[in-house]
């Protein structure tokens, strides 16, 4: 299995078994790992083949460094510069809320 779709090296990732699609949020479902790259991406990818698919690329315009999933899935929440933190949603994969550091 590769996840070799970004244009630097990926600095963090996180993997789950949990689909955010699901009816159910405690169901077990595809699979999904989550990765934050050096070039400002962030790539969905379904795990539930042999071969990954990524479903989708979030980009940044500020230097990213960390994520973490909610309990369910369904939110995504990525450390930014300045301590900055962005939330987004992983059933439409748009940002839904920004804190940022004064």
């Amino acid at each position: 299995m590769s996840l070799n779709e970004h244009d630097a090296s990926i600095r963090d990732f996180k993997w789950s078994n949990v689909d955010p699609n699901s009816i159910n949020p405690n169901s077990a479902g595809t699979g999904i790992i989550v990765t934050l790259s050096m070039d400002q991406s962030i790539k969905i990818y379904d795990i539930s083949r042999k071969q990954a698919t990524c479903l989708h690329t979030l980009k940044h315009t500020t230097h990213i460094g960390s994520l973490s999933l909610s309990p369910d899935n369904s939110l995504l929440a990525v450390g930014g510069q300045n301590s900055d933190i962005y939330i987004w949603s992983l059933k439409d994969y748009k940002q839904i809320r920004s804190f940022y550091n004064p």
